[in-house]
């Protein structure tokens, strides 16, 4: 499993990549 760290300053653009990278199933977002 891959682990991804999001950081931006904007909460919009950090909610629709942990959406989206939160549904593959090798991915896991912390």
């Amino acid at each position: 499993m891959i682990k991804v760290l999001i950081v931006d300053d904007h909460e919009m653009v950090r909610l629709w990549l942990a959406t989206y990278i939160g549904v593959q199933p090798d991915l896991e977002v912390v």
